[in-house]
């Protein structure tokens, strides 16, 4: 072995044991800033070592809890097209465990004169990770779009980010979440792909067996040109005949402040319908 690459080899085990103890310096420094009902309960931690993360949070055992549910309804849109539409949804969601993942889709459509006057497509997966019993998270999140009206062929978004609860309980829970998404989409005659900022924010407040309210924002600007932004508003209430049907309500409010030539930038839409549980 010549001088040369036992030089490197020697600058190579120097630096991974510089960066180690560094490593556990930042570690330490942060535990002892951090109070201990921040941080969870925090064993022994080798931050070069991955598998001793796998004991850095002291969860407690619980079983995953799914919850199903179509709804079938009418929306009056408003807007790009003023028209009443189908509206056919999906959402499921899993809580219980560190691992938490949500899914769903929306689907409108409507004709005039047998023409078809309106379709758009929203649909989202998220997979959280909690990364203390129930307050910090991150996560991963991708999305769909198509609006024909709007001349959106398609919007796809992908990206990471993290996440806090500020509250988070049986009865009620706050989310915000701040992340990227790397976009790819088609409008009118555009067609490209950038990255953007994510801005997130949910609320749920269960107000008995029966009644139930959510609230949600997403706002996705562009980075290094924030004109170029979309915005996603929706508010809905929802209150059970028994344990599977309820009637569902929901306002959305969608925003794009670059639209298609001679396109508006607001769409709204009243959706009403009977959702089924299972």
């Amino acid at each position: 072995m010549n001088n040369k690459n036992s030089f490197q080899l020697a600058w190579h085990e120097v630096m991974k044991l510089r960066l180690k103890k560094l490593a556990i310096v930042v570690v330490s420094g942060v535990q002892l800033l951090l109070p201990e009902s921040l941080v969870g309960q925090v064993t022994e931690l080798d931050p070069i070592d991955p598998e001793s993360r796998l004991e850095m949070y002291d969860f407690e055992e619980t079983e995953a809890v799914w919850d199903h549910s179509v709804a079938f309804g009418l929306t009056l849109a408003t807007g790009n097209s003023d028209v009443y539409l189908f509206n056919a949804s999906y959402f499921a969601d899993r809580r219980g465990t560190p691992n938490e993942l949500s899914f769903g889709i929306d689907m409108n459509y409507g004709q005039q004169s047998g023409e078809s006057t309106a379709e758009s497509y929203n649909g989202y997966l998220q997979y959280n990770r909690l990364l203390t019993e129930d307050r910090y998270f991150g996560y991963m999140r991708g999305s769909f779009m198509r609006d024909a009206i709007a001349e959106l062929d398609y919007r796809f978004g992908v990206g990471p980010g993290m996440g806090t609860y500020l509250i988070h309980d049986d009865e009620s829970s706050l989310g915000v979440e701040l992340g990227a998404s790397y976009i790819i989409e088609k409008q009118g005659m555009f067609k490209g792909n950038y990255a953007a900022f994510r801005i997130g924010q949910t609320f749920q407040k269960q107000f008995n067996e029966r009644v139930r309210l959510w609230q949600a924002i997403e706002i996705l600007p562009e980075i290094g040109n924030f004109e170029n932004f979309y915005a996603f508003f929706e508010i809905g209430v929802e209150a059970q005949f028994s344990e599977r049907v309820s009637l569902r309500v929901r306002l959305q409010d969608i925003y794009d402040n670059t639209p298609s030539f001679e396109r508006k930038s607001n769409d709204l839409r009243l959706i009403t319908g009977l959702s089924y549980y299972f």
